[in-house]
């Protein structure tokens, strides 16, 4: 198998994880969190529609597509979810692990666990500081 690096900045790491996280939320069936990244991506729709409104719209999606209601969505190790949500969560953790050292998170803050639960098929990815 090709294995491949990447060289980024932390902030670009940020934008990786940031979008990494929201596949993982619809792969899970969290439509609402959709409507968080449209508002950040599209600070000028907040003037004409509220963040709850936004989210009513993409949680009724959820709601129709796989009759959730009230905010439910699948589990991570559910097997309705795909194998590349997995993926995208285990790469997340890695990620995390490594932000929450940098930015010194709270050191309860779940991030500094990285990947206790290896869930999908890849390897887990590796993240080294370039000197």
């Amino acid at each position: 198998m090709k294995k491949y690096k990447i060289e980024l900045t932390l902030n670009q790491l940020k934008i990786i994880e940031s979008t990494l996280n929201l596949y993982l939320r619809i792969g899970i069936g969290q439509f609402g969190e959709i409507a968080y990244a449209v508002t950040k991506l599209f600070p000028k729709v907040t003037n004409h529609f509220n963040l709850s409104e936004i989210k009513t719209w993409f949680e009724t999606a959820s709601q129709t597509l796989f009759k959730f209601q009230n905010g439910e969505n699948f589990g991570i190790a559910q097997k309705e979810v795909s194998v590349k949500a997995k993926d995208s969560y285990d790469m997340i953790k890695t990620i995390q692990k490594v932000i929450a050292a940098e930015e010194k998170h709270h050191k309860h803050s779940v991030w500094h666990n990285g990947n206790i639960l290896k869930l999908g098929k890849e390897p887990l990815i590796k993240i080294e500081e370039v000197k």
